[in-house]
């Protein structure tokens, strides 16, 4: 094969080396640090590993004779054109556009990883934003909902009408809320106290979502229950 041939052979092999191993080499840079320098040296180490491999191949091959040439070990200065190794297989210009394609490679590949990490650590930042965001509307809500309670006990299902005592019921005039508690001696003060139990509760699970109250009749007994449809809660109020 011509020295053309074996030059071109040798671009080839060194780039399809740095899009193959950019992984390794970028675990290596993340490893050793923020140093510029540190890098620079990671970096032209690389190099100088990938050309002196693929100069050994040559030197193996049928492609040309070559037994004179001599290659570099990884202390010897592979990375400098005027090694007479890499004069041999390349002219000057085409040395250096070698290693400015290897750089480029190398950089691109950098650049896309750092914009990736950044829309992910992005997104990571605005969902826990977003459920902080939701935690505090709740809490604030339910802060509401019991200073309201103090002077006028809205009625915790459709939020419109007051609810009212009257000989053993408890209920709602804007919507079927009917308590029946007669049996349980129980009265709006108790109710109150249970509705702030269940909501902190199910803010004590780690849910977020926001909750509904609503009446469901169970094994014969209509009760008040809240209901989360995020995180599957079924609680008993009263």
């Amino acid at each position: 094969m011509s020295e053309l041939g074996v030059a071109f052979w040798l671009r080839e092999n060194c780039l399809k080396r740095i899009r193959d191993d950019r992984a390794k080499l970028l675990r290596r840079l993340r490893l050793s640090g923020k140093t510029p320098t540190t890098h620079k040296e990671i970096v032209a180490s690389t190099f100088k590993e990938i050309l002196s491999d693929e100069l050994e191949k040559i030197k193996e091959s049928s492609f040309i004779d070559c037994k004179e040439i001599s290659v570099p070990h990884v202390d010897d200065l592979v990375w400098d054109y005027s090694s007479r190794d890499v004069a041999y297989v390349t002219t000057e210009n085409e040395y250096i556009d070698l290693m400015l394609e290897m750089e480029r490679l190398l950089r691109k590949d950098i650049e896309e990883q750092l914009i990736v990490k950044d829309i992910a650590e992005n997104e990571d930042f605005e969902n826990v934003s977003q459920a902080e965001e939701d935690y505090i509307i709740q809490s604030l809500e339910h802060l509401q909902l019991r200073e309201c309670q103090k002077e006028n006990f809205w009625c915790p299902i459709c939020t419109k009408g007051c609810l009212q005592e009257k000989l053993h019921f408890i209920y709602c005039r804007s919507c079927n809320l009917q308590l029946d508690i007669q049996s349980d001696k129980v009265d709006l003060d108790y109710l109150r106290m249970r509705l702030g139990e269940v909501l902190d509760e199910h803010l004590d699970k780690g849910c977020h979502a926001k909750p509904e109250f609503c009446m469901e009749n169970r094994f014969g007994l209509s009760a008040l229950y809240l209901r989360c449809y995020a995180c599957n809660s079924l609680e008993i109020v009263l």
